[in-house]
């Protein structure tokens, strides 16, 4: 089987070819039926009766030879029945016994065995030169089979007890078994009730082969031929490697959807961390401006000179707490700039320990009372620099001292 006809396998499966090849004295009278199995329904999609020849037939089925597997029936006077002991089981036996003066090794034989009856179906090797013919042509040939006995598959759906198929009247007993068969070349043929619908006559044997690739077991026992047995071996290979193929194309289809989901998960989820990764990214400025601005006002108290950076609430606040009503404080310079540093090293720099104090007082006595409560507190060492001048224009004392921080 070439690679086209594998990778349209999926048809190979669900397409048959059933054909009967009658022959009386070497006279053809070919019938096929092609059927399509879609969902467990069987459909027939073409049929023909009353072909001549092999050639004809090809042209009839050429367009399946492809992918489409074949059942061929022979009948006619080709083909020898005989009623025989179902407990013989050799083939060669029951040839011998039903048949003793034919030659096994020019035969090809088929039985079949029910409840109640056996018979053994023979016909010339040389008959299954059909077989070799369409190979040659291209077809897939799975199986054959002898006499009327292909109808067992489908006698369950028969609506009649009795039908006459090619030169057969077959009889079924009501559990569907074949009964009798009787040569009955003569009789008319009629069209045959298949459950819902009607096959003709001479259709039905071509039907019930085709139908018969379908089924897992015929109950028939035949000599297989060398060119079948290969082709059926050749079809269970690429039906396995089918199988091998579809499977790995499954899980290659689930590794690749499992790749996508990953994919798109993976993406969405470098997106939220790119974003997070901003986010924290800016709170480490927010955090890193704060604490470089708290690092600077450190280390603006540490030049200071302060201990804590609640000192100098500390001292304002002792302050205001005694200042005398009638006095107004217009300049409360905690730390004092030390203009001399600046000048002599170009140095911003603060005397900690000095507080600059202005402001108005209408009494000089008032301003020498609260310097000596300032005197008082025990955080203070000394007061300097003390200058007072009255103002006509505010009609009061304008005062600057200095407060020296233990």
């Amino acid at each position: 089987m070439n690679v086209r006809s594998l990778i349209n396998f999926t048809e190979l499966q669900h397409t048959v070819i059933g054909v009967n090849v009658q022959v009386q004295d070497y006279v053809y009278d070919i019938s096929f039926c092609v059927l399509k199995n879609s969902k467990g329904q069987l459909a027939i999609i073409e049929s023909g009766i009353g072909l001549a020849s092999i050639e004809l037939l090809n042209d009839r089925i050429s367009a399946y030879r492809s992918y489409a597997r074949m059942h061929i029936n022979f009948t006619g006077n080709s083909v020898l029945l005989k009623a025989v002991d179902g407990q013989i089981f050799s083939h060669d036996d029951a040839v011998q016994h039903a048949f003793p003066f034919m030659r096994r090794d020019e035969l090809v034989s088929q039985r079949f065995v029910t409840e109640k009856n056996a018979w053994l179906c023979v016909m010339r090797i040389d008959r299954l030169t059909v077989l070799n013919q369409l190979h040659d042509l291209g077809y897939n040939v799975y199986s054959y089979s002898l006499g009327p006995f292909i109808l067992n598959l489908i006698s369950s759906f028969l609506s009649s007890q009795v039908i006459c198929v090619n030169q057969y009247e077959i009889a079924f007993s009501e559990d569907g078994q074949i009964l009798a068969i009787n040569n009955e070349p003569g009789k008319v043929k009629m069209a045959i009730q298949i459950g819902d619908f009607t096959v003709h006559s001479e259709l039905i044997a071509s039907y019930s082969s085709a139908c018969s690739i379908f089924s897992s077991t015929t109950g028939l026992d035949i000599s297989l031929n060398h060119l079948v047995k290969q082709n059926r071996e050749a079809f269970e290979f690429n039906q396995k490697l089918f199988k091998v193929g579809r499977s790995a194309a499954l899980i290659t289809l689930l590794m690749l959807i499992i790749n996508v989901l990953l994919f798109f998960w993976l993406d969405g989820e470098i997106v939220r961390l790119e974003s997070q990764v901003s986010f924290l990214k800016g709170q480490s400025r927010q955090t890193n401006a704060a604490q470089s601005k708290l690092g600077a006002l450190t280390r603006s108290y540490q030049s200071l000179g302060w201990k804590s950076n609640m000192m100098p609430l500390f001292y304002a606040d002792q302050l205001a707490a005694i200042v005398p009503s009638q006095m107004q404080l217009t300049v409360l310079e905690i730390g004092v700039f030390d203009d001399g540093k600046m000048k002599r090293d170009k140095v911003l720099s603060f005397k900690s320990d000095r507080i600059l104090v202005r402001g108005k007082v209408p009494n000089p006595v008032v301003l020498d009372d609260w310097i000596q409560r300032i005197v008082d507190l025990e955080w203070v060492s000394d007061v300097s620099d003390q200058r007072y001048q009255y103002s006509t224009e505010d009609k009061s004392g304008i005062f600057e001292l200095v407060i020296h921080i233990k």
